[in-house]
């Protein structure tokens, strides 16, 4: 499956509509039609006000989508410039519809903030491995490969592998984050990867996560191996798309019903 999470599609899609709806209320608070006050925000002293109400909700759907820990830190950061400016404008004009705006933005924007706390989402956010989207194909492998750590050889078992990275079991220790060097022998010679565990399996067998660095990954040998291997029909079935993946799903997840 490879659509993003039905939620932070629709935040993207609503932080893109936003500008349209900015525009709307402005221009009812202002009490003036919306072709009016369209033509005057593009005047050049409301650049400014330009800016704030349409490009960074723009901005804040990219860092939604984009779906990385650092682009919640940015879009928290962002999303403070039209609250600031919003405040601002209130102080220099308290009028009751002013005032009602500016905590529906609050609310909505908390809500988000909030979303996103919740610590499925927020593992989510923060931990590629769970981002199932962006995984390349994967592949039993189960062959036998050495790595070299801290100047000594290691007997691993590649037990499957994808253009991104393997799967490892072994019983040697390697902490996350280790950067090791993975080579094997196949029909044209040695391979030589580079890369770095990124989890480690507890349970026995000790398995581990290993990510190929961007040179590894564009090796054509390594290539030629997935292909080969994808001839082979050792191609892993990914998650299929259930119920739950569909709007209707999320729908109810968001109102269960109660027995």
């Amino acid at each position: 499956m490879k659509q993003r999470p039905w939620p932070i599609l629709i935040l993207a899609l609503f932080h893109i509509l936003a500008p349209l709806g900015n525009i709307l209320v402005n221009a009812w608070l202002a009490k003036i039609s919306f072709t009016y006050y369209l033509h005057a925000l593009m005047a050049p002293e409301n650049r400014a006000t330009l800016l704030i109400f349409t490009v960074v909700p723009l901005l804040g759907a990219f860092l939604i989508y984009i779906c990385r820990k650092w682009s919640y830190v940015a879009y928290i950061a962002l999303m403070t410039i039209p609250f600031g400016y919003s405040l601002m404008s209130y102080m220099e004009k308290s009028t009751v519809p002013m005032m009602l705006a500016l905590i529906v933005f609050y609310v909505v924007n908390m809500l988000v903030i909030g979303y996103f706390l919740l610590p499925a989402v927020r593992r989510l956010y923060f931990d590629p491995r769970l981002r199932w989207w962006e995984t390349k194909p994967r592949y039993k492998a189960d062959f036998q490969s050495q790595v070299e750590y801290a100047g000594q050889q290691h007997w691993v078992e590649i037990m499957n592998i994808s253009e991104g990275g393997a799967f490892l079991e072994t019983t040697s220790d390697f902490p996350e984050g280790t950067l090791l060097k993975i080579f094997f022998k196949d029909s044209h010679g040695v391979v030589n990867l580079n890369g770095e565990i990124v989890y480690k399996r507890q349970q026995a067998p000790i398995g581990y996560g290993f990510k190929f660095d961007k040179a590894a990954s564009k090796q054509p040998r390594l290539k030629e191996l997935i292909r080969k291997l994808e001839s082979e029909g050792a191609l892993i079935q990914g998650r299929l798309p259930g119920p739950e993946d569909s709007f209707g799903g999320w729908l109810k997840s968001l109102f269960p019903s109660r027995k």
